[in-house]
């Protein structure tokens, strides 16, 4: 069952403002750090999210977070001490956080991240799977797993050689480098890095611009791109050309045509 439109359990909060919706990490004090409830409220908050945008009730979802740092990775503290519980447990928190990372990724819609401060571990995956990533200039990123033993979890060891190049994920992980938000921007892990002040305001125009925009093209052109990688250029040029030319039809696609030639 669908929750309410918002709501707020402690670690996240989900809410809805017209066709815009927010999911908000809410632990700043713990550094919005990830445990296995938070686990299992982020699975239900991407279920949700995927719901609401298959049936065409959104146009853009944010993800953001309270406090200091966007996200810190995994909350050791959670973890148990018997050997044989700390397995069990992490392999149920990294089941519950990898599905709700293939939901947020098959959202149709744009996903645009906000990141003020450190994303580590698996903030580090949550930042990578977004479509936009707008980040502070005192945002900092850092892989951290092989600092305390461990080795990458959600979608990290796959997204992070796709976004920012198979050299630059290896030097991040095995190195544990601490990269800063304009190495970050420059190797492409963010879109685009202002001053600590501007975040907010760069993050809402982007959002209100989006949700200004004509779903169905947003909703193909982030499909054409997602799918640009995997298939010859032959067969992704008859999909440019058929869903641009369907597109053409449609009433947003018509109605913004006629504001654009009223303007010229």
């Amino acid at each position: 069952m669908r929750r309410s439109s918002s709501w707020s359990d402690g670690r996240l909060a989900l809410a809805a403002d017209g066709r815009i919706a927010r999911l908000t990490l809410t632990g700043g004090d713990r550094g919005n750090a990830i445990d296995l409830a938070f686990a299992r409220s982020f699975e239900g908050a991407t279920s949700d999210l995927l719901d609401r945008a298959q049936a065409g009730e959104l146009d853009v979802v944010v993800v953001a977070a309270e406090g200091r740092m966007f996200c810190v990775g995994g909350d050791l503290a959670d973890f148990p001490s018997d050997p044989d519980a700390v397995v069990d447990h992490l392999a149920r928190m990294a089941g519950l956080m990898h599905h709700g990372l293939e939901l947020l990724m098959q959202i149709p819609v744009p996903v645009v991240v906000r990141v003020q401060g450190v994303a580590a571990g698996a903030g580090l995956g949550l930042v990578a799977a977004g479509d936009i990533v707008i980040a502070s200039s005192v945002a900092r990123f850092r892989s951290a797993y092989t600092a305390v033993g461990l080795s990458p979890d959600l979608g990290v060891s796959w997204l992070l050689p796709r976004v920012v190049g198979a050299r630059r994920a290896a030097d991040m992980v095995l190195t544990n480098q601490m990269v800063s938000a304009e190495q970050a921007e420059a190797w492409g892990l963010v879109s685009r890095v202002v001053a600590p002040d501007r975040l907010d305001d760069t993050v809402d125009g982007i959002v209100d611009a989006l949700a200004a925009m004509p779903t169905g093209g947003l909703v193909e052109s982030k499909r054409l791109l997602a799918s640009a990688a995997d298939r010859p250029l032959v067969e992704h040029l008859d999909d440019e050309a058929a869903t641009i030319a369907w597109l053409s039809a449609t009433a947003g696609a018509r109605q913004a045509r006629e504001q654009f030639l009223s303007r010229s």
